[in-house]
């Protein structure tokens, strides 16, 4: 039997989560006609669910806790508070690391740490791709974001490059 008031519970602490979910996919239909690197939807998603189980751990245990119930282990509701709070965290970060470009045109949007940043292809001076980082250098000025799960990441490099071999 559910404690009373679990659903208000549940739902109100679903909601930062459903929020940056939406506006993931809200932005991958909008940009569905530009090519990209983003982070995997199939790591967003494990995040995503993973980030309800959490909240199902804390509200669950949380108002049996508060009810009185000595079954209840607060370490426990301590450990998915910090699943909740680092999920919802990773789910902020991989929403705000992507790059945006089209073959038609040579605009660049990227989007890394929570900053945006409008660019040209023919701006770009250097590209570095490694198992960590996707820099993007503007003369002297690097532009980073970190490449842990990022896909579409070497389509991108290899469109600069040949863009940069085409112009000179």
């Amino acid at each position: 039997m559910l404690p009373e008031g679990f659903w208000k519970w549940y739902l109100i602490l679903s909601i930062p989560n459903t929020i940056i979910f939406a506006f993931d996919i809200i932005d991958r239909i909008r940009n569905k006609n530009k090519e990209c690197v983003r982070v995997s939807i199939f790591i967003v998603t494990i995040c995503f669910v993973a980030n309800f189980v959490s909240i199902l751990g804390i509200v669950s245990n949380g108002l049996a806790y508060l009810s009185g119930d000595e079954d209840v282990q607060l370490w426990f509701i301590a450990m998915m508070c910090t699943c909740y709070i680092g999920l919802l965290t990773i789910n902020i970060i991989t929403h705000n690391v992507r790059v945006l470009y089209s073959f038609d045109d040579e605009d660049i949007t990227v989007y890394t740490r929570l900053k945006k940043k409008k660019l040209s292809i023919s701006e770009i001076s250097r590209i570095n791709l490694s198992a960590d980082y996707l820099d993007i250098y503007i003369n002297d000025v690097r532009i980073r974001c970190d490449n842990i799960f990022l896909v579409g990441a070497e389509e991108f490099e290899c469109y600069v490059k040949n863009y940069m071999k085409n112009r000179y």
